[in-house]
């Protein structure tokens, strides 16, 4: 007997549907056309040519391995479909001044930068001004604002308080026989002028602190001269002088105190008065 001529030839099972056996899912990236029957077989050696979804590229571009082929029972897969980075390759749509791109797979997003909020489509420039940030001005700029002052005001290193310009003080004058203790101030600077011992200002002087505002010390403003600090008996003598005469007067040096503070040689003709 002669046997059958398909009983010579082994049997070789078919495939089942690629979604079936997990072969194919919609992550992927692999564009095909299946039947729509999951239970259909495929029959050993069939070819069924495929592609890439977009967002997706091949691994290789050799033409004619992009086929999934039934061997057997089993599927065999050509080159893989592996994401698109659309960032890296300068194909996104993204606006580079206005967003930055972010890739997913399959595809990718735009999110909108610091300053800018997504609205009708695009990111648009957001105005932080409306929201007052400043302490006097604010001016709107794409993605950011900055602040600034009114005139004869200084933006501060926090940018955005704004201080008084004020003009720098000039060094006080020296005092002599004394002492002058300064301290800074919002604008300026305030001094204590006190005598040695011994010594006290002239009734001409004004002892008061010394306040420097917008560059411009007391004296300065009063128009008078700067205090001095005057020998303790000289200015006694000059006061008690005129007290007595009712005249302003000066009465220079040619006089001795000896060591119980009496007065000796004073005479009337050497004061130099004048009417108050």
């Amino acid at each position: 007997n002669v046997p059958e001529l398909n009983s010579l030839i082994p049997f070789q099972k078919g495939c089942r549907h690629p979604f079936v056996d997990g072969i194919i899912d919609e992550d992927s990236g692999i564009a095909i056309e299946l039947s729509e029957d999951l239970n259909f077989q495929y029959l050993h050696g069939s070819v069924v040519p495929y592609s890439c979804t977009d967002g997706f590229r091949m691994t290789t571009t050799v033409p004619g391995l992009a086929n999934l082929e039934c061997m057997n029972g089993i599927w065999s897969l050509g080159p893989p479909c592996i994401d698109l980075d659309e960032c890296s390759e300068g194909l996104s749509g993204c606006d580079p001044l206005r967003s930055f791109c972010q890739n997913t797979r399959g595809s990718y997003e735009c999110p909108c930068r610091d300053g800018y909020q997504y609205t009708t489509g695009k990111c648009r420039d957001i105005n932080e001004c409306l929201a007052l940030p400043c302490h006097q001005l604010c001016q709107n700029n794409f993605g950011t604002y900055q602040c600034y002052c009114k005139e004869n005001f200084v933006l501060q290193n926090d940018s955005y308080t704004c201080k008084p310009r004020y003009k720098a003080c000039p060094e006080l004058p020296e005092l002599y026989n004394g002492t002058a203790t300064c301290r800074d101030t919002i604008g300026g600077s305030v001094c204590d002028l006190e005598c040695y011992e011994g010594y006290f200002f002239t009734v001409e002087d004004d002892p008061t602190p010394q306040i420097c505002i917008d560059g411009t010390w007391s004296y300065q403003r009063l128009d008078m001269p700067f205090p001095t600090c005057e020998d303790l008996f000289a200015v006694s003598l000059d006061f008690l002088f005129s007290l007595e005469t009712g005249e302003d007067c000066d009465i220079g040096s040619n006089y001795d105190v000896n060591i119980f503070g009496e007065i000796s040689g004073l005479e009337e003709s050497d004061a130099e008065c004048v009417p108050f």
